[in-house]
């Protein structure tokens, strides 16, 4: 064997450094590339024997990836990542995970929304990964749509708003033509209500770190989804079984909660009093100044 000479290792080792930061450049897009294909596993495979191995696969990618840390890093390949989608998009993995095999066509259009929008992500970045929607389905959106979903969802949300709001109207003058004044009153009563009850717990996009105890576990880190006034969504992975009685810290005092749902990943939290107003303000901020 020839000796290398210290020019000739120099050289080398130069060549497997910029190597080696050509794959790692690519880091996170191929994380996210690796999730996904799992991802559409778990939804098209043919036998519930292979679904059982996808599910398995998935699970795992689920519990190594972190919505905050992937999305800074995939900002920093040049995809234009929003953490909060991104959030949403593992939360939506981990519905179907818990989906039965009978109900995964349930799941369809918003899995392929969420694929069309990794596709979008790792096709921004200069990484050479071929995306997971080789070709478009019917059904599927396009990948502008995924990337901007405030415009299809802004629409559906509006459609149903417009068709409740016609339902509403039929169903008034049909109860103001048969009970007459008094009914007209008592929807009104009912009717103000409620738009008051939907204002109060408006749901806001908020990820920071905050420290949760329960009374059998010592105190751990969860980072939130979203929050109102009335509770709060957890990225908290493991978290206890509903009912169970918790605490959260977002930075000054102690907030009592309940443990409303909760799966492997993520848990939702309905707080024993509601959140000020000036409070719910405070926590907002605080996610702006974190983000």
């Amino acid at each position: 064997m020839t000796p290398q000479t210290p020019a000739t290792l120099a050289i080398l080792t130069l060549i497997a450094c910029l190597a080696a930061g050509a794959v790692n450049a690519c880091a996170a897009s191929r994380q996210l590339n690796d999730f996904a294909a799992d991802y559409a596993s778990v939804l098209n495979t043919a036998s519930q024997n292979t679904w059982t191995e996808t599910n398995d696969a998935l699970t795992q990618k689920l519990r190594d990836t972190d919505a905050i840390r992937l999305g800074r890093d995939l900002n920093a390949e040049s995809a234009p990542a929003d953490i909060t989608r991104l959030a949403r998009v593992l939360s939506d993995a981990s519905s179907l995970l818990s989906a039965p095999w009978e109900a995964r066509e349930s799941h369809r259009m918003r899995t392929l929304k969420n694929l069309a929008y990794v596709d979008h992500l790792i096709a921004a970045t200069d990484c050479d990964i071929a995306p997971i929607l080789s070709t478009t389905p019917d059904d599927a959106p396009s990948t502008q749509d995924a990337a901007n979903p405030s415009h299809s969802d802004a629409y559906k949300r509006t459609t149903r708003r417009i068709t409740s709001a016609l339902a509403l109207l039929l169903a008034l003058g049909l109860l103001i033509a048969t009970t007459g004044p008094l009914a007209l009153r008592h929807l009104r009563r009912f009717a103000t209500s409620k738009a008051s009850r939907t204002q109060r717990l408006k749901r806001h996009a908020a990820i920071i770190p905050v420290l949760v105890a329960t009374t059998d576990r010592p105190a751990e880190v969860a980072d939130t989804v979203d929050i109102s006034l009335g509770g709060v969504k957890l990225a908290w992975k493991d978290a206890p079984p509903p009912a169970s009685q918790i605490t959260i810290d977002f930075g000054g005092e102690d907030t009592a909660g309940v443990i409303i749902w909760s799966n492997a990943f993520y848990a939702g939290v309905g707080f024993t009093a509601l959140l000020t107003p000036e409070d719910l303000k405070a926590i907002l901020a605080r996610a702006q100044t974190t983000a």
